[in-house]
């Protein structure tokens, strides 16, 4: 895909710039009154904040243009769902999930697999985050492809899904696998400070 085309793919919303300079655009989501920040403060509700520090938009063309062409090959397979969920993490983090997108390496904990871990919630993904993640972090709302899904029990010991399967989704149906990151793309972030 050449750069012309992913210009006529991108959100029409996004800042039409020049990307080589850098490779993604982070836009503060500071209007109160604007309906993409009600929309985002509602979404981000919970109790494990004491304070919201930031709300920012992500545009990386790049990593939105290998999550679009991921999206057209599913919808071509039919019954792709586009699922709105959520990943913490520590603030010191945000700039390469920003630049490269999730990277399953970087992870510590690997109870499904080797993949990239998303929660239904807010609340349920900052209970699950590490506790190394620190007092300052971030909380990434993420658009995430889901088509074929595999049950886990908490006896299961995966490393991969068999090909069939390209989700894997707990026991507990709170926490979402992804294992290739063209599968989801991280829309928003917003910095907090945990609540102690």
């Amino acid at each position: 895909m050449m750069v012309e085309d992913i210009f006529q793919i991108i959100p029409s919303d996004w800042q039409r710039t020049n990307y080589y300079d850098k490779p993604f655009v982070l836009t503060p989501i500071n209007n109160p009154y604007s309906q993409e920040y009600i929309e985002l403060k509602a979404r981000l509700q919970g109790n494990y904040f004491h304070v919201i520090t930031g709300m920012y938009k992500i545009e990386n063309p790049m990593t939105y243009a290998r999550y679009w062409n991921t999206k057209q090959r599913y919808e071509q397979k039919g019954n792709t769902r586009v699922l709105s969920l959520y990943h913490d993490t520590a603030l010191a983090n945000c700039d390469s999930i920003c630049h490269w997108n999730f990277d399953w390496r970087l992870g510590q904990r690997f109870k499904y697999g080797q993949g990239v871990y998303f929660s239904l919630y807010p609340d349920v993904a900052a209970k699950r985050s590490s506790p190394q993640n620190g007092i300052y972090r971030a909380m990434f709302v993420v658009d995430v492809l889901v088509q074929n899904v595999l049950r886990a029990t908490r006896r299961d010991n995966i490393f991969l899904p068999t090909p069939e399967f390209d989700t894997v989704v707990a026991s507990d149906s709170m926490t979402y696998v992804k294992y290739f990151e063209s599968e989801f793309y991280p829309k928003y972030f917003a910095t907090y400070e945990v609540a102690l």
